[in-house]
């Protein structure tokens, strides 16, 4: 087995410690319908079905049943295809209520912690910490104070079928022993088009743009991979700073959000917007959610091409 070179060991941490704190947007007791209608139309060459759930009056505001800690937020415009590739395949938005969110993985975390058997650190002072109060104390700053208001509501992940299929949202990457796929003869020519279809690209809407910029080089603290601060380099492209940790990942501000993924990918979503070939543009986008209220809590938006 060949020795993982530092970049895969960053990844592999930063890719675990992530979805220990998602593992707790599972914790909890899932909140099933209690009633679901489904209806069937035929809308010139489409079939077009159409569901309805029914939950409890007192139910929480859930995306996905078997996540019960994952809250909706209000209603919303989705500006991710703003900004995303006219040829993006799958798009999958969602407005979250991040702090409601948050503070149920936390509370949920906490029972799961003190539940665990105790292992009494030297000096037998220091209680055991769960997840996000291990991860505030690495990165120097509160979740729920500092972090949370810095972002909006939105959040959306888009790639390709391969990209969504073989990468979970908590992932950085693919894993070390991933083999790239072969390259076209255009993607030989031209390096911006090389792009590793494993990654897929995450936004989340930002309200504070200067507060998350801040803040973002001490999530890597907090995830245990600080040291890659070390390799960052701001890239400028266009009138944005790219941020790119030697191939590991790249974020960058575009519009109203953090764009992260790997840098290539990164750097059409930057030209996208500048050379007006957004997914907003693209017809069959558009004509596939011309049905949808103007506000909605998700969307997810399949591609003809697959």
């Amino acid at each position: 087995t060949p020795t993982p070179t530092k970049e895969q060991e960053i990844q592999e941490i930063a890719s675990r410690e992530i979805g220990r704190m998602f593992d707790a947007l599972g914790f909890g007791e899932p909140q099933w319908p209690e009633a679901v209608g489904l209806a069937l139309a035929l809308d010139n060459n489409d079939y077009v079905i159409k569901a309805i759930l029914i939950d409890p009056p007192d139910a929480k505001k859930l995306p996905l049943p078997l996540v019960p800690q994952l809250i909706s937020g209000p209603a919303y415009v989705s500006e991710a295809p703003s900004v995303l590739p006219d040829d993006t395949e799958i798009f999958v938005s969602a407005s979250i209520d991040f702090l409601q969110t948050f503070e149920g993985m936390r509370k949920e975390a906490e029972i799961k912690a003190k539940a665990a058997p105790r292992r009494i650190p030297a000096g037998g002072k220091e209680p055991p910490l769960d997840i996000f109060a291990a991860f505030e104390k690495k990165a120097g700053f509160k979740i729920k104070d500092d972090f949370l208001p810095a972002f909006g509501n939105e959040i959306a992940l888009a790639g390709s079928l391969k990209s969504l299929q073989g990468t979970a949202p908590f992932n950085l990457g693919p894993t070390p022993s991933a083999k790239p796929s072969p390259e076209s003869g255009d993607d030989k020519q031209d390096p911006e088009k090389k792009e590793n279809d494993a990654f897929p690209l995450l936004l989340i809407s930002v309200k504070d743009r200067e507060a998350a910029s801040r803040l973002m080089p001490h999530v890597l603290d907090g995830l245990g991979i600080g040291e890659a601060n070390l390799i960052a380099q701001g890239e400028k492209r266009e009138d944005t700073e790219l941020v790119n940790y030697a191939g590991v990942f790249a974020y960058a501000f575009v519009g109203n959000f953090v764009i992260i993924s790997e840098a290539a990918k990164v750097r059409r979503a930057i030209d996208a917007p500048v050379h007006h070939q957004t997914l907003s543009s693209n017809n069959d986008f558009r004509n596939s959610r011309r049905w949808e209220p103007s506000r909605t809590l998700g969307q997810i938006y399949v591609s003809p091409a697959l």
